[in-house]
C-alpha cells in the first residue's frame, strides 16, 4: 500500500504538542514563524543536517519532519547552557513521539565530534558566539582571535558535502541600543561585546571554503506574526538586531600532483 503523506501543518501541530508534553512552547505560534523564517530557502529533504549548540533540540525536529534524512544536533552543555541529562531524555521522548529515526542529540562539542557521515546543512542558532567566546570577543582585534575561528571553520567545512549550506542566525553587536550602551528590550539577556556583525563573519567563512554571502535581517516576534520575517538593517537597528547569514560551501581543489 501507498504511505500517506502527512501534511506539514498536521506534522508541526505534532511536534508543537510534542514539545509542550516536556514543558517546552507555550503558545508555538512564535517558534513556527521564526522556522518558516529561517528555513525559508532551505530544502532539508534527502539532507544530512547537522546543528551546532542544538538547545533542546526543536530546530532538529523541524528539519527532520521536513524530509531530513539523518540529523544530529550537538549540544554540550557547558556553563550557561542546558545542565541535566533531562535536556536529552526530553529530546528522545519527543523524536520518539513523532516517530523520527535517524535523529540524535549529543552531548559534544564540535571540536569533539567524529561523524561518520557528511552532512548537507550545517545550522549555526545563536551559537556561533558560544564556539569561542573570548575569541568571538576579540575577533576584530587580534590575530589570535581570527586564527582561532578560521581553525573552527575549516573544522566546519570539513564536515560538509561540496554545496553544502551553511546557514548562521545571531545578534548583531551594533544596535540603537548597544551605542547608548543600553539593554535592548526587545532582547533583553544579549551581551553585545559577545557578538560580531555579519559582514565579519562572512569575512572569516570566505576564507575557510564558503561563499556566496547572502544576510538578511530578522523582525522582532510582534512582526513575526504578522508575517513579516524579515526586515531592512535600519528597522533592526532599532530592534531585535538579529541578522541570519547564508553561505555554500565551495568545492575543494583537487590537490595538486607532482610530475615523477
Amino acid at each position: 500500500m501507498p504511505v500517506t503523506k502527512i501534511p506539514e501543518s498536521q506534522q508541526v501541530r505534532r511536534l508543537i504538542e510534542s514539545a509542550r508534553a516536556v514543558g517546552l512552547l507555550e503558545g508555538g505560534r512564535e517558534f513556527t514563524y521564526l522556522c518558516r523564517t529561517l528555513f525559508k530557502s532551505i530544502d532539508f529533504r534527502g539532507k544530512n543536517v547537522l546543528e551546532i549548540g542544538c538547545g533542546k533540540g526543536l530546530m532538529c525536529l523541524w528539519a527532520k519532519i521536513h524530509g531530513a534524512n539523518h540529523v544530529v544536533g550537538l549540544e554540550p552543555m557547558t556553563d550557561g547552557c542546558y545542565d541535566t541529562p533531562k535536556c536529552f531524555q526530553d529530546f528522545a521522548k519527543m523524536a520518539r513521539n513523532l516517530g523520527l529515526e535517524n535523529t540524535e542529540m549529543l552531548p559534544l562539542k564540535l571540536e569533539d565530534y567524529r561523524p561518520e557521515i557528511r552532512f548537507d546543512i550545517l545550522l549555526s542558532l545563536a551559537s556561533i558566539n558560544h564556539l569561542d567566546e573570548q575569541s568571538c570577543i576579540e575577533l576584530q582585534r587580534t590575530q589570535a582571535a581570527r586564527d582561532s575561528y578560521v581553525k573552527i571553520f575549516t573544522q566546519v567545512r570539513d564536515l560538509m558535502n561540496d554545496g553544502g549550506t551553511l546557514l548562521v542566525a545571531d545578534a548583531t553587536n551594533r544596535s540603537f541600543y548597544s551605542d547608548l550602551k543600553m539593554r535592548n528590550p526587545f532582547n533583553p539577556h544579549i551581551e553585545w561585546i559577545k557578538h560580531q556583525p555579519p559582514q565579519c563573519w562572512a569575512q572569516v567563512l570566505s576564507g575557510c571554503g564558503f561563499g556566496t554571502p547572502k544576510i538578511s535581517w530578522l523582525s522582532q516576534p510582534s512582526l513575526k506574526f504578522l508575517g513579516i520575517g524579515t526586515v531592512p538593517r535600519v528597522i533592526s537597528y532599532f530592534g531585535c538586531s538579529a541578522f541570519q547569514l547564508q553561505m555554500q560551501c565551495l568545492s575543494k581543489s583537487p590537490k595538486a600532483t607532482r610530475a615523477a
